[in-house]
């Protein structure tokens, strides 16, 4: 049975501008979260172990940040469903960007045990990213 209660403490804390549309959520080991802003924005953002937020543009607004993953060094890698693509953003702001075949529509992201970034597309597939040196491996 659920019963809904009132008695847990939230907290409301309100990211980048009205309708980025806050989606996609990960926590990074450095004890810092990331965040993807899907809608008008391109944007995600990284909320510190303090609670300052950083949130950082990508190249094309209209690309649609979706799922986020952590990687090892506290950077993330996202899906970005508008451009087809996934990007690496590291924690100094950098953004990598790869491309994925057109109409591809990434969603959902994870590391694998082999290494790999795994990615679903809507399309109907899965892409296999090599993470490089920003991948799992460097976890050990």
């Amino acid at each position: 049975m659920i019963r809904p209660t009132t008695s847990i403490p939230t907290a409301v804390i309100p990211v980048g501008s009205s309708g980025d549309g806050p989606h996609g959520l990960c926590a990074g080991p450095d004890g810092a979260l990331w965040l993807t802003l899907v809608f008008a924005s391109g944007r995600v953002g990284r909320i510190d172990p303090v609670g300052r937020i950083d949130v950082i543009d990508l190249a094309d607004r209209s690309s649609r940040p979706h799922a986020v993953v952590v990687d090892p060094d506290g950077g993330c890698w996202v899906t970005l469903w508008g451009s087809h693509q996934v990007a690496h953003v590291a924690t100094d702001r950098t953004i990598e960007l790869v491309d994925l075949p057109p109409d591809s529509e990434p969603h959902g992201l994870a590391f694998g045990p082999d290494d790999g970034l795994w990615v679903a597309l809507e399309s109907g597939a899965l892409a296999r990213v090599d993470a490089g040196r920003h991948g799992r491996s460097a976890r050990q």
